[in-house]
């Protein structure tokens, strides 16, 4: 069996002229799969317009859209990976996905892209920010460690002896 993917890129009428030719003048067998169509079903799982909302079938049929190479499907992938709905979050995962539709030419996929770089930067600032803290109480207690030890030794710092008045 052939199969013949519609991912909506093509012209009006187009994905009926490619799949009358290769039916009526070729005799293939072939299968046509429409990729908008599970674009949407994907939307309608996430969105809620099935009670409960499913995001587990929506990133199931948004996968499938977007690995036939439909653009709005590609972007909905990114947006499951970035907010972790209905499989794990993965930013990495995400941005490959948005960036796949923007090269389909889908405009909105860009913001996708943009949000990941801000939630990138973000996190990159929240652990700088986490290690600078714990290696200032690494520091700290070091320094107190050190205070205690010379006072149970009854020695006293460099710089901290005390003076001989003259």
């Amino acid at each position: 069996v052939n199969i013949f993917v519609d991912n909506g890129l093509l012209r009006n009428r187009e994905a009926e002229l490619v799949e009358m030719t290769f039916r009526d003048h070729f005799g293939m067998d072939l299968r046509v799969v429409d990729a908008r169509a599970q674009f949407l079903l994907g939307i309608i799982y996430l969105n809620g317009f099935v009670d409960p909302p499913r995001p587990d079938a929506a990133a199931e049929w948004l996968r499938k859209a977007a690995e036939q190479g439909e653009p709005t499907g590609q972007s909905g992938l990114g947006d499951i990976y970035q907010h972790g709905w209905g499989v794990a979050q993965d930013l990495v995962t995400a941005a490959r996905w948005y960036r796949k539709a923007a090269e389909g030419g889908y405009g909105p996929a860009y913001k996708g892209i943009r949000n990941i770089e801000i939630l990138a930067a973000r996190e990159q600032r929240r652990l700088a920010t986490s290690r600078d803290q714990a290696l200032a109480e690494v520091i700290r207690e070091a320094e107190e460690e050190h205070a205690r030890l010379l006072a149970a030794s009854g020695r006293t710092a460099p710089g901290n002896a005390p003076r001989i008045e003259e």
